[in-house]
């Protein structure tokens, strides 16, 4: 039996392949009725503020209180600081490192990240990501409460 290729996270992250919003819309209702399984290839991809991310959760698939999203930054580039570092007004930020390694600033002091270490950023605190390494670097990461002026920004807000 031949088997298929899965992408790599990296890959299926980057791909400009997703569902239309239209059907992502349809499928907000029944998630916030029973629940839903999304593959990331389905998910909203763009490209924006130094990386590619694709927007897993946020309240247009039914999530009212959590927004998720999967990120990779290039070698090299940095993302959250297209006009200075970030911060949210009234969300906890919280990043799962997945491969690569690079240096995240919390308020004004750089860290040394790597593939398996967790990044907590509370409300107000302001924040980026450099990828220092040589090959990508994948992160999962998600605010709560939603961030609402986020959520408008990338279009994920009804």
């Amino acid at each position: 039996m031949e088997r298929t290729k899965l992408p790599t996270l990296e890959e299926a992250i980057t791909t400009d392949e997703a569902l239309e919003l239209a059907e992502l819309e349809k499928l907000a209702e029944r998630a916030r009725q029973d629940g839903i399984v999304l593959h990331i290839r389905q998910c909203i991809h763009f490209r924006k503020w130094g990386a590619h991310r694709r927007q897993v959760l946020h309240p247009k698939v039914g999530s009212r209180l959590l927004a998720m999203g999967a990120v990779v930054v290039a070698p090299g580039e940095t993302f959250g600081a297209q006009e200075g570092p970030h911060h949210h007004r009234l969300s906890e930020d919280t990043v799962f490192i997945v491969e690569g390694e690079g240096r995240f600033l919390l308020g004004d002091e750089w860290v040394p990240i790597k593939a398996g270490d967790v990044v907590h950023i509370p409300p107000l605190v302001p924040h980026c990501v450099e990828n220092t390494g040589s090959v990508p670097l994948v992160t999962i990461g998600g605010q709560t409460p939603i961030d609402l002026d986020y959520q408008r920004v990338v279009g994920t807000w009804p």
